[in-house]
């Protein structure tokens, strides 16, 4: 994910700098180690019988993406990132980009290490 508007202000350019060290290298370096990749929520595509045999969705749980992402690793079954970007638009309001995120944003960490 890049922002076309990371240049508008601080918030903004941090936002494009933790989504492009995410995407960018963190993730596709996972991916390359071969290491297990917590998913992440808004563009996950499954069969439907590999989702059944993980246990299915918890649309409740916030960190549901990352258990998956760790739960398919520890079946064998292949995750893996598609080197491709998608340009979104940061408003630059605190409120609406800071407090949202808080909760998960340490829980995705967490949880992922955990696992390993």
């Amino acid at each position: 994910m890049n922002y076309f508007n990371a240049r508008e202000n601080v918030l903004t350019r941090m936002f494009s700098l933790e989504y492009g060290y995410w995407f960018d290298y963190m993730l596709s370096g996972l991916d390359s180690l071969d290491l297990p990749i917590p998913l992440g929520g808004t563009s996950n595509h499954f069969r439907t019988e590999a989702l059944e045999s993980l246990g299915g969705w918890d649309p409740y749980n916030v960190t549901e993406d990352v258990d998956l992402g760790i739960r398919a690793n520890a079946l064998d079954y292949r995750v893996g990132v598609v080197n491709s970007a998608a340009e979104s638009m940061d408003h630059g309001l605190y409120a609406d980009n800071v407090g949202p995120r808080a909760p998960t944003a340490g829980v995705t960490s967490r949880d992922w290490f955990l696992a390993i």
